[in-house]
């Protein structure tokens, strides 16, 4: 009896041991590459101040990680109240009902978000399929009433931001910018997709800046303001088709408030309405290409050192902004006439103050 307990005790110690060795293998076989190699204090307080306002979706910081890129670590994946619909670039997930309805948006969603990839590569000039992600697919969760979209956004690790359609969640860490989830409100399903906060609007927003934060180098000192993150998501969507503001007010507050080398100012969400306005300026002014080689340049290049490239300054581009929002027609010297962009050397260039 006692020689039948020694080999069952062996039998079980080995079974556990081969699981631990096959689990630690099947971890460093997928474990993902390290893409920041530092990441330095100053970057992550500038993440801090985009993103932990209280008004944008939390970043988290795992420096030692992001692990567990695969799509079976999703909250959706491990938890039995979600179903999915998915592809091999997207995961669409969402809660059964029984007429459909829901799966029906999910497999409206999937086929939007496909739609979506043609103007992120027009407006940002790239976009990151699951081969650059370390093979995950974009986690997108339709949430079924508004207290499913807070709890939904809480329980992935995101903070809850009122009156919000949709949010997206970051992790970032060495293995580089892993998006969790973008989240999407019920209440962009109840108007018309196209419209100003339909689903496809929100979704475009969130996807943007699902884009915009993977291409930020945390190797390098990076510079990014507030009114580029919403207000590219704002252009990108076209929320507001060609936002022409004419409305005396809100243009002396462009003019007296919503500078070019700081943050606009937040409480009035300027961010979103006056940088929409401002990236539709640059698309009229000097065209879609350049706005495209903006965006891409403005992420690790201190904004002064931005605009003297274009052999202007941040204040003179400010000042034709608001005169073109005044109706005065008056040209600067064309950016493809003076300093071209070229690829961006970051290495010398500073965090705004």
């Amino acid at each position: 009896m006692k020689k039948q307990v020694t080999i069952s005790s062996i039998l079980l110690i080995f079974i556990a041991l081969a699981f631990l060795v096959g689990k630690v293998t099947h971890t460093g076989i997928n474990k993902p590459a390290i893409r920041y190699t530092s990441i330095s204090n100053e970057s992550i307080e500038q993440f801090k101040r985009m993103f932990q306002d209280g008004k944008h979706a939390k970043i988290l910081f795992n420096m030692d990680g992001p692990w567990e890129w695969e799509n079976e670590s999703d909250l959706g994946a491990q938890q039995t109240e979600w179903d999915k619909e998915e592809d091999d670039l997207f995961v669409v997930y969402y809660h059964k009902d029984k007429d459909a309805i829901w799966q029906g948006y999910a497999q409206q969603i999937l086929k939007c978000a496909h739609e979506n990839i043609h103007r992120l590569e027009e407006v940002m000039g790239h976009y990151y399929y699951p081969s650059e992600m370390n093979g995950r697919k974009l986690p997108l969760y339709l949430t079924n009433s508004g207290k499913d979209y807070t709890a939904t956004v809480t329980r992935i690790g995101g903070s809850s931001i009122p009156n919000s359609l949709g949010v997206t969640i970051t992790s970032i860490g060495q293995f580089g910018c892993k998006t969790e989830a973008i989240v999407l409100h019920p209440d962009c399903f109840k108007v018309p997709p196209a419209d100003i906060n339909g689903y496809r609007k929100v979704l475009l927003h969130e996807m943007t800046h699902y884009v915009h934060r993977s291409s930020i180098d945390m190797n390098k000192r990076f510079n990014i303001f507030n009114w580029e993150t919403e207000g590219i998501a704002e252009y990108c969507c076209e929320r507001n088709e060609r936002r022409q503001i004419s409305d005396t007010e809100r243009i002396d507050y462009i003019e007296k408030r919503c500078l070019l080398t700081g943050d606009f100012p937040s409480y009035d969400l300027a961010e979103y309405w006056a940088g929409e306005s401002f990236f539709l300026f640059l698309d009229q002014t000097y065209g879609k290409e350049f706005v495209r080689d903006f965006i891409q340049n403005s992420i690790n290049t201190s904004k002064d050192s931005l605009f003297i490239r274009l052999a202007h300054t941040a204040e003179e581009d400010h000042n034709l902004w608001v005169k073109r929002l005044r109706g005065i027609n008056e040209d600067l010297t064309s950016p493809t006439d003076t300093l071209p962009f070229m690829a961006s050397d970051s290495s010398s260039s500073t965090i705004a103050p």
